[in-house]
């Protein structure tokens, strides 16, 4: 993806690893129970790919809408970004990318908690 620092097969790579992540973490296995899981995993390609600066392709719910009712807390949010921010790396993306994008996805921490 030109501009963007990082490519398709690692928003990919790395979308996979945040799954197996956050579906082994127990705080956070119970969110995603009944879900679809590819059609999830396609969507948040998409996010991802807008979230590192590449073309707006995301064209799911708004975030709030996609999260009303699941009652996702502070605490579950940052261990996702954790869990998000780890796969980036380790796929090799770069930190000025996953510095940006974290930025972004904390912005979107009102959207997505229920208080």
């Amino acid at each position: 993806m030109a501009g963007t620092g990082v490519d398709a097969a690692a928003i990919r790579a790395a979308v996979d690893l945040f799954y197996e992540r956050v579906l082994a973490d127990p705080a956070l296995a119970g969110i995603f129970r009944g879900v679809d899981m590819n059609r999830l995993k396609m969507h948040q390609r998409a996010f991802v790919l807008r979230a590192l600066g590449g073309p707006s392709l995301y064209s799911g719910r708004e975030m709030q809408t996609a999260h009303l009712g699941i009652h996702v807390t502070d605490e579950q949010f940052t261990d996702a970004l954790v869990h998000l921010i780890a796969s980036l790396r380790e796929v090799g993306v770069g930190d000025d990318v996953i510095d940006r994008a974290r930025g972004d996805i904390q912005g979107l921490r009102a959207l997505i908690v229920e208080r």
